[in-house]
C-alpha cells in the first residue's frame, strides 16, 4: 500500500468524524476536485467510506490503527508517505538495503532517504548490519504494518478476489487462482514445459503480462514455496534445479542453500530426504 503525503493528511482529517470534500480541500488547501479525487483513492484503498455527501473512516481495522497513529503522532506522515509503509513493512524481519531493494523492487536511494527518516524519530533501529522497526519505542508501528501486511497478502486491486498472494511489489505480483485468467502462468503451473508434469488444483499467475523466462518462473516457485511450506513443493523445485542446475546457481535463496544440503546428503529439518528426491527424479528420467 502507497499513500501520499495529501491522502494521508486526509486521514488525519476524517479521523475526528465525518467530513465533506469542501471541509478537506480548505484544511489541505487544496481544490476540490483535487479532494475529490483524494478521497476517491481512499475509498478504494478500502480506508475512506461515503455517506451522502460527506466521507468517513472505513470499518477496516487498518483504517482505525492507521488514522489514529497519525492523529496522535503527525511525525509519521512523512515517513509514511509514498514508499515508506512499504519499506516498514518489509522491516517487519529485520533486513539490509539491499534485501530490502529486492523485496520490494525499490531503488536503494529511496530506501536510505526512508530510513534515514525512520531512525531520525526513533522508529528504525539498526541492528548490526540490518535494519529493523524499533518495537520498543513505537510498538503500534509495528502492529500497524503487520495488519497492513495482512491485509496486503489477501486483497490487491490487481487480481480477482478470492486469489491467494505469494509475493507483490509495485512492478509486479505472483499469485494463484483456480480460474482461468488473462495472465501469464508461471512457478508450478510452467513445470511442465520442462518435463515435470504435476497434478496441480489450483493455478499460479504472473502480472504484468510479459514473457518469463525460466530462472523467473523458478523464482516464483521459491516464493510460493516460502509461504506454503508444502514438502512436495521442494521436492519439484529441487527436481528442476538439478534438470537446470548449470542456469539456476546464481539464484540465491534460504531454500536452494537447504536442498544443496541434502544433495550432498545431509537432513536438514522440514525437507525432504536425499532418498525422496531420488525416488519422484526416477518417475521423471532425472538424474541426481
Amino acid at each position: 500500500m502507497e499513500l501520499s503525503q495529501t491522502e494521508l493528511k486526509a486521514l488525519q482529517i476524517t479521523a475526528g468524524g465525518e467530513a465533506n470534500t469542501g471541509q478537506i480541500a480548505a484544511r489541505l488547501g487544496i481544490s476540490l476536485k483535487q479532494a475529490y479525487r483524494v478521497c476517491k483513492g481512499l475509498e478504494q484503498k478500502g480506508l475512506l467510506e461515503r455517506k451522502r455527501k460527506a466521507v468517513m473512516l472505513s470499518k477496516a481495522p487498518i483504517s482505525v490503527m492507521l488514522s489514529n497513529l497519525i492523529s496522535e503522532t503527525p511525525n509519521t506522515i512523512p515517513l509514511l508517505a509514498d514508499s515508506g509503509i512499504l519499506i516498514l513493512i518489509s522491516l517487519l524481519t529485520p533486513k539490509s538495503t539491499a534485501e530490502i531493494a529486492n523485496e520490494t523492487g525499490l531503488k536503494k536511494s529511496i530506501i536510505y532517504r526512508k530510513i534515514k527518516q525512520a531512525v531520525n524519530i526513533s522508529a528504525v533501529r539498526k541492528e548490526n548490519s540490518k535494519y529493523a522497526i524499533n518495537n520498543k519505542v513505537w510498538p503500534k508501528l509495528k502492529e500497524i504494518m503487520y495488519a497492513i501486511k495482512m491485509q496486503e497478502e489477501t486483497i490487491d486491486t490487481r487480481v480477482p478476489l478470492g486469489s491467494i498472494i505469494y509475493f507483490k511489489n509495485n512492478k509486479e505480483i505472483i499469485f494463484s487462482n483456480k480460474a482461468d485468467i488473462d495472465a501469464p502462468l508461471t512457478a508450478f503451473s510452467r513445470y511442465e514445459e520442462y518435463g515435470i508434469k504435476l497434478l496441480l488444483h489450483t493455478n499460479f499467475y504472473y502480472l504484468p503480462k510479459k514473457k518469463l523466462s525460466l530462472k523467473q518462473i523458478f523464482l516464483h516457485s521459491l516464493y510460493i514455496a516460502e509461504k506454503e511450506n508444502y514438502i512436495y513443493y521442494i521436492i519439484y523445485i529441487a527436481l528442476l534445479y538439478i534438470q537446470h542446475k548449470q542456469l539456476l546457481s546464481s539464484v540465491r535463496h534460504p531454500i536452494i542453500e537447504n536442498i544443496n544440503k541434502v544433495l550432498k546428503g545431509q537432513k536438514v529439518e522440514g525437507y525432504p530426504s536425499l532418498a525422496e528426491i531420488k525416488e519422484k527424479a526416477e518417475l521423471y528420467d532425472i538424474k541426481v
